[in-house]
C-alpha cells in the first residue's frame, strides 16, 4: 500500500549537456514516511514439519528490473537498490553506471532478452525465437571485464535459453558451455532458467548440471504457475542457489515458490526479480510531475555550465543542430532564409564557428550571455531538468525513507 509521497534528494554535478557525473550523486535520508508498509507473513510451519523457513530477510537480492534507461538505473542506484536490466537495451552510459555501481558493492542482474525475443517470434515479428546471444555475451563480457574481481559475485547474468522449450535450452547450454564455465570460474553468479517439459524439473536441472559439469550455478525458476507448477519445482534436489524469475513482491505467492524448492534444498540461497518500475509507474509519474513543477524555475541552473556553453555557442564547430543555430540567429533578428543558411554553414565549417557573425551584432557577447542562452536553450534545460528529476522520482519511490526536498541541489 502506498501512503504519503516522499521527495528524494540528489546532489548532481553535471556536464554542459546535463548528464550527471558518476562521482557526484547522493541521496540524503530524512525521517519522513514514504509509504505505509504492509505486514509480510513468514512461513514457519503448516500441516507437516518444514526443513526451512522463508521471509523477506531470506532473499539475498531482490532485483528491480526494468532499469535499462539511464535515469531509471541512476535512481535505483541512488536508492541503493538491486538493479535489473536487459542486455540488448544497455547503452554506453548505463554500462558505465552499472560498472561503477558494481565496484561500490551494488548488485546487478542482467537478463538475456530471451523472453522478449520469444514473444516477438510468437507474434510473427521475429524470424527466430533465439536472442542474439553473441551480442548478449559481448555485454556480459564488458561488465565482467569492467568489474573488480572481488565484486563479481554481485553480478548476476542470465544464460541463453528458449522459453517453453527445455530441449532447445539444453542445446544452447551445450553450445555455449565453455563461455558459461568461464563466468563460473570468474565467480560471476550465472542463472540458468529452467523450462517446463515432459520430464520433471528436477530431471532437467540434473541434465543442466551434467552438461556443465558443476552444480555451482543458480537455477532460474519461472514464477508463473503455467510456466512451472509448484509440484514440479519441488522435484529439484541438490542445488544451493535459486532465482525466482518475474516476481519480487514479498508475500505468500513468492514465498510458496521459494518453499517449493527450499523444502528439498534447505539452506539454499534465494534471489528474485521483477519489473518494479512498471508496477510503480503511477507513483513515479506523480512524484516526477511534482518535482518538475516545484523546480521548473531552476531548470537552467545545473542543466548547463554557462561559461562553457557561451564559448561553445560562439566558437564551437558543428555540435549544434540546425534548429538551434537558426534559433540563435533568430534571437539576433535574422529571419531571411538565405542568411539563416549562412549561419548554419558557418557553424558547421567556420574555423571559429559563429564568432564573426555574432560579434557583428553583439561584440561583447553580452546579449547572448544575459538572455540569449536561456531563450534558445530553455527547452533543452527543461528536458535536462526532467531527466534528472526522473532519477530523483525513482529514488524517492524506492527509497526506504524519504529525503529532504529543500536540499535538492540542481547544480554543482
Amino acid at each position: 500500500m502506498k501512503g504519503m509521497q516522499s521527495v528524494a534528494t540528489i546532489n548532481v554535478q553535471t556536464d554542459m549537456f546535463g548528464a550527471p557525473s558518476e562521482d557526484s550523486k547522493r541521496v540524503r535520508v530524512k525521517a519522513v514516511p514514504l509509504r505505509l508498509q504492509k505486514t509480510i507473513p513468514v512461513i514457519t510451519g503448516g500441516l507437516f514439519a518444514l526443513n526451512d523457513s522463508i521471509s523477506p530477510e531470506r532473499f539475498s537480492a531482490t532485483f528491480h528490473s526494468g532499469g535499462s534507461a539511464y535515469f531509471d538505473a541512476l535512481g535505483l542506484t541512488m536508492a541503493g537498490k538491486d538493479v535489473g536490466v536487459v542486455a540488448d537495451l544497455v547503452r554506453p552510459r548505463v554500462m558505465d553506471l552499472l560498472k561503477s555501481y558494481l565496484s561500490r558493492g551494488g548488485k546487478v542482474f542482467v537478463d538475456s532478452g530471451a523472453y522478449g525475443r520469444f514473444a516477438k517470434w510468437k507474434e510473427g515479428k521475429a524470424e527466430t525465437p533465439l536472442a542474439d546471444f553473441q551480442k548478449v555475451f559481448a555485454v556480459y563480457d564488458e561488465l565482467v571485464e569492467g568489474t573488480p574481481t572481488a565484486c563479481l559475485h554481485n553480478l548476476h547474468l542470465v544464460m541463453p535459453d528458449v522459453l517453453a522449450h527445455p530441449e532447445w535450452s539444453l542445446a544452447l547450454l551445450q553450445e555455449h558451455r565453455s563461455k558459461i564455465l568461464g563466468y563460473v570460474g570468474a565467480n560471476v553468479s550465472i542463472i540458468i532458467p529452467l523450462q517446463k517439459g515432459l520430464t520433471p524439473a528436477g530431471v532437467t536441472a540434473d541434465k543442466v548440471a551434467g552438461i556443465l559439469g558443476t552444480r555451482e550455478i543458480t537455477l532460474g525458476i519461472p514464477s508463473a504457475a503455467a510456466a512451472m507448477s509448484l509440484s514440479d519445482v519441488a522435484t529439484i534436489r541438490g542445488f544451493r542457489r535459486f532465482h525466482i524469475l518475474g516476481r519480487a513482491s514479498m508475500g505468500l505467492p513468492l514465498f510458496k515458490i521459494a518453499y517449493a524448492f527450499l523444502e528439498n534444498c534447505p539452506g539454499a540461497q534465494v534471489s528474485c526479480d521483477a519489473n518494479q518500475l512498471r508496477s510503480n509507474t503511477p507513483s513515479i509519474s506523480h512524484e516526477h510531475a511534482r518535482l518538475i513543477e516545484a523546480h521548473s524555475d531552476q531548470a537552467w541552473d545545473g542543466s548547463f555550465d554557462q561559461t562553457e556553453m557561451i564559448s561553445e555557442v560562439v566558437c564551437g564547430q558543428g555540435w549544434m543542430s540546425e534548429r538551434y543555430v537558426k534559433a540563435i540567429a533568430g534571437f539576433y533578428g535574422v529571419t531571411d532564409a538565405k542568411r539563416l543558411k549562412e549561419w548554419v554553414r558557418q557553424h558547421r565549417t567556420g574555423d571559429e564557428g559563429l564568432k564573426e557573425l555574432i560579434e557583428e551584432v553583439d561584440p561583447e557577447w553580452g546579449l547572448l550571455w544575459t538572455c540569449g542562452l536561456n531563450q534558445v536553450f530553455g527547452e533543452a534545460a527543461l528536458k535536462a531538468l526532467s531527466a534528472r528529476m526522473r532519477a530523483v522520482a525513482v529514488a524517492t519511490v524506492f527509497e526506504d525513507s524519504a529525503v529532504e526536498a529543500d536540499e535538492l541541489a540542481l547544480a554543482a
